[in-house]
């Protein structure tokens, strides 16, 4: 009973950031032109599910309709043609079918130590997604990735391919030792995100996809999947009742790290504005933020 409260307090409340955003800190995110824009808008294809399905790992536990990777590999052509006409309408009526929609969670322990087992935070929650909609989330971040450097800028790694979090780590660690050989005397401030995918606060995610004009596919993609979405709780092999998830990006889903990094970039980009703030001079650039997961 304690964790199904703690998680559906978690993402079963729809929460407000106040004011001051729309005005303040959405205007200094950038915008796609047309050119991208047109790419990103047009429609999905049988071949990019396809594409999606030759990238599904083997040997992932299956959502809540129990079908696995294998199955849709088996069965690649006649699931993509399926697929397709089914995501097709979906765009046309503005809603998922449920199974895109529904998932399961399981904790993961992070330690294991008992006595800290009995606290509700020494969980991560991993969402159980249908393969049906994880391919449906591979094509849309396959189309978000070829832009994703054009909205966040290089202070962030996370989930962006030709960027890793080794490449920021290296970084501070630089600045450390350059510190210690030429004494000069510096803070840094490191800050820990806690639940940082679960308190994603979704009104704020779409207004920032909106401003950026990724386009009807992507915008309308993420609108559908957390229009309805809902989950059960997995605690001792058993299902806890179903809740509407109503903030968070999903843990384990394809598109959530380039979600979470879009949605942290107005902040981090709120910092590099800010003249209050010093970064710290290297050769290339000063260094004033570094964001990694």
């Amino acid at each position: 009973a304690r964790l199904f409260e703690h998680y559906q307090n978690l993402l079963g409340v729809e929460r407000d950031v106040g004011g001051g955003f729309e005005t303040g800190i959405l205007p200094l995110m950038p915008k796609l032109n047309e050119e991208v824009k047109a790419g990103l808008e047009v429609p999905i294809s049988a071949r990019e599910i396809e594409k999606a399905i030759d990238e599904l790992q083997l040997g992932k536990s299956p959502g809540p309709d129990g079908l696995s990777a294998a199955f849709y590999k088996a069965f690649k052509s006649e699931v993509a043609e399926v697929l397709c006409r089914v995501i097709t309408k979906s765009y046309k009526e503005k809603e998922l079918p449920l199974s895109f929609q529904k998932t399961h969670i399981v904790l993961i322990p992070k330690s294991d130590d008992p006595v800290k087992l009995l606290s509700v935070g020494s969980y991560r929650p991993i969402s159980l997604a249908n393969v049906d909609y994880k391919i449906f989330m591979k094509v849309l971040a396959r189309r978000l990735q070829n832009v994703i450097k054009v909205i966040v800028g290089p202070h962030q790694t996370c989930g962006i391919k030709g960027r890793t979090i080794t490449t920021n780590i290296h970084v501070a660690r630089s600045i450390l030792e350059c510190c210690d050989e030429t004494g000069d005397r510096v803070a840094m401030l490191q800050l820990d995100l806690e639940k940082a995918f679960d308190r994603v606060v979704h009104k704020v995610l779409f207004s920032i996809l909106e401003h950026i004009d990724v386009g009807a596919v992507l915008l309308d993609g993420v609108k559908m999947a957390y229009k309805k979405c809902c989950t059960n709780i997995i605690v001792n092999k058993n299902l806890s009742e179903c809740f509407q998830v109503r903030s968070s990006v999903r843990q384990g889903c394809p598109l959530s790290p380039l979600l979470f990094a879009i949605y942290l970039e107005p902040f981090c980009l709120k910092l590099l504005n800010n003249e209050k703030i010093r970064g710290f001079g290297l050769i290339a650039n000063e260094v004033k933020v570094l964001s990694y997961a």
